[in-house]
């Protein structure tokens, strides 16, 4: 019994060990692939960096065998335009890397928008976003309008490279499509259109889905145009919560107020949120006629209502006499101690 049970032990072992000695060689040789890649790489990029570059910069004639049509040579030519396209700043040099990767790499793009291979999809999809390549416009959208692909985030991706190339089509479809995206997608979307499209997508605001019309607000703000105060004050009476919060902010943002009546509603509103945001309107355009509401709210039941609030008082020429005030004889210790700390009391006010 014991003899079986060493010889088992034994050949055990010799199993192991050429096993271990299979993957060392593997290990190995996929080193020295590796190895033999990267030289190969390095030797093709040093062979026709000059020529890419002359081309790129001077608009010199590139030769038509400058680099081979295998995979290796278009990873190399992809990295270099990468590499330039970081550096590039002229509207000509520009203009030329996308043509030079539009007249290179557009069939061989497409062929990879097809491939089984989730990861390849992905980096190609990528590749022509950065080099901003409006020739695969249709390649990319029929592939989002029409794959079957499960994976949300080659969609998203697929949309982020049709927003870069500026699509029409892309903008039309947000308004009718059923999925709803994520609302930074949506502003990162909106953020990459140009004027023009954007204000399409402005033109149709009431078609928009929920999330749409709250990332369409918040870019609003972020262009600082008061020209969309109409819209937005108009939002003010939206029946959802989010895109009238949202109208708060952009509002906010602005610095101005154009219906008073309107927007003092939302001192008394059931919903902190709004209350919070009346005061902190009430902080940046500091009229008179807000002051008895902000003395009132400091002593609200919520602490981030009480904090903009004295936050807003302390903004007023007055503001340090009426909080002192309101620290010495309201009759609400919460409202006492939160003027206190805007006064400068033991407790720093968060902001």
């Amino acid at each position: 019994m014991v003899d079986i049970s060493l010889k088992t032990l034994v050949i055990i072992n010799i199993i192991l060990f050429f096993t271990l000695l299979l993957l060392f060689g593997y290990l190995l040789l996929q080193k020295h692939k590796d190895i033999k890649r990267k030289l190969r790489k390095a030797r093709i990029k040093e062979k026709i960096r000059d020529g890419i570059f002359e081309h790129l910069n001077e608009g010199q004639e590139v030769k038509t065998r400058l680099f081979q049509r295998d995979p290796l040579s278009y990873e190399v030519v992809q990295e270099l335009l990468l590499e330039y396209g970081t550096m590039v700043k002229g509207d000509e040099e520009q203009k030329r890397l996308q043509q030079f990767a539009e007249f290179h790499f557009s069939s061989y793009y497409q062929e990879l928008l097809s491939h089984q291979n989730w990861s390849i999809r992905m980096n190609t999809l990528y590749s022509i976003e950065n080099l901003s390549m409006k020739s695969m416009e249709t390649d990319v959208w029929n592939h989002f309008a029409e794959s079957t692909y499960e994976e949300t985030v080659e969609q998203q991706q697929q949309i982020r490279v049709l927003a870069k190339l500026q699509s029409e089509k892309l903008a039309s479809h947000l308004f009718v499509d059923k999925n709803i995206y994520p609302l930074p997608l949506y502003k990162e979307v909106l953020r990459t259109f140009q004027t023009d499209l954007f204000d399409q997508m402005v033109g149709r605001y009431d078609e928009a889905n929920e999330t749409l019309k709250v990332a369409i607000l918040a870019i609003f703000a972020e262009k600082n145009d008061t020209s969309y105060l109409p819209l937005v004050e108009r939002e003010l009476e939206n029946g959802h919560t989010d895109i009238r919060l949202q109208a708060l902010k952009v509002i906010r943002s602005f610095g101005y107020v154009g219906n008073i009546e309107l927007f003092s509603t939302f001192a008394t509103s059931s919903l902190w949120q709004e209350r919070m945001l009346f005061c902190k309107i009430a902080a940046v355009i500091t009229k008179e006629r807000f002051k008895e509401t902000l003395v009132r709210l400091i002593g609200d039941e919520s602490w981030w209502v009480r904090n903009a609030a004295g936050e807003a008082l302390a903004n007023y020429h007055d503001g340090d006499f009426i909080l002192t005030h309101i620290s010495e004889e309201n009759e609400d210790s919460f409202a006492r101690d939160m003027a206190k700390q805007w006064l400068g009391g033991e407790e720093t006010a968060k902001s």
